[in-house]
């Protein structure tokens, strides 16, 4: 489990979220573009939806969740997934892979495939493909 540190807020959500998050905001600050995203989120009362923008010049981190006064000692469910992390109870798979589907297809549109043609005349492509395990 994650925390992402965005603006004065804190959320806890899983891993693979996390980084999906952190890849689509470099993608779109990459090309000066925003987006708002729905995220799967664990608060005390349970799985909340957090709807952050992100984009070129909004800061947005991650770090490893620690057990929070406020939280308090979140019951967690391990599973062997895509993210292979343990996941807070209420947060499933099935909440975390449709998360994390929508973040990289968001980053897809984003990038974009490059070609460039160098001196000798070779076309070269760079391929979207640095998505990290997500």
């Amino acid at each position: 489990m994650k925390t992402i540190h965005y603006n004065q807020s804190r959320f806890e959500t899983a891993d693979a979220i996390a980084r999906a998050v952190l890849v689509y905001a470099e993608a779109l600050a990459t090309r000066q573009r925003f987006a708002v995203v729905d995220i799967p989120t664990v608060t005390r009362t349970g799985v909340e939806i957090a709807h952050l923008l992100i984009g070129p010049g909004i800061p947005i981190a991650y770090t490893p969740a620690l057990d929070d006064p406020v939280l308090g000692d979140i019951p967690r469910d391990e599973f062997a997934g895509d993210a292979a992390a343990a996941v807070p109870i209420g947060l499933g798979e099935l909440d975390v892979r449709r998360a994390v589907r929508a973040l990289t297809e968001g980053t897809m549109r984003v990038r974009v495939r490059i070609a460039a043609t160098p001196l000798d005349g070779e076309t070269l492509l760079e391929e979207p493909t640095d998505l990290g395990a997500v």
